[in-house]
């Protein structure tokens, strides 16, 4: 089973797919990190539009994903557009989508502020414009992707990004069937 997280830069991702993989021993596949392992992109850490425009990063990413399979498998925020979720959906795995997801017509401000707190306990500092610029851009490939998922009648399960980590952890546990984690961890 597939288990895809997707959401906006600081909903809560990766720290949601740490505590799932610690958890329940599952793998993580991050696709800026395959990226750089696979040599797709230079060293560094690439934008969300650098990944959209990697040739074959989607192809690397499924090939990786059948080699894990049948096995749990947790992707963190893939697909990122409407090809990508054409594509996933196309291989007939199992696939349950987590959105993570912040109060309407706050996501700009919730997303910015998470992402400022982050950077800035990371020591870098990033101008207000461009964590809004890359929200915005984050923003409507999430829209596209979650759209192409729902039409191929993908499992979509939205889960608020603003409540504690542990409350979230928790519905996304409730939410495997119990053959998917069968044996695991």
């Amino acid at each position: 089973m597939l288990v895809c997280v997707l959401g906006l830069p600081g909903s809560g991702k990766s720290t949601l797919l740490r505590a799932l993989a610690g958890r329940l021993g599952a793998q993580v596949l991050h696709p800026g990190r395959h990226a750089r392992e696979k040599g797709l992109v230079d060293s560094g850490f690439p934008s969300r539009a650098e990944l959209l425009a990697v040739p074959n990063l989607t192809e690397s990413l499924l090939s990786a994903i059948a080699k894990l399979a049948p096995d749990l498998v947790l992707l963190d925020g893939f697909p990122r557009s409407r090809e990508q979720a054409k594509k996933l959906v196309a291989t007939g795995w199992s696939l349950l989508v987590i959105h993570l997801v912040f109060p309407a017509d706050e996501e700009l401000e919730w997303s910015v502020a998470r992402q400022d707190q982050r950077v800035r306990a990371d020591g870098v500092f990033i101008e207000r414009r461009e964590l809004e610029t890359q929200t915005r851009l984050a923003m409507e490939h999430d829209i596209g992707a979650v759209d192409e998922l729902t039409l191929r009648g993908a499992t979509i399960v939205e889960i608020d990004a603003t409540q504690d980590a542990s409350a979230v952890e928790a519905s996304v546990l409730r939410l495997l069937p119990e053959e998917s984690i069968a044996g695991l961890a």
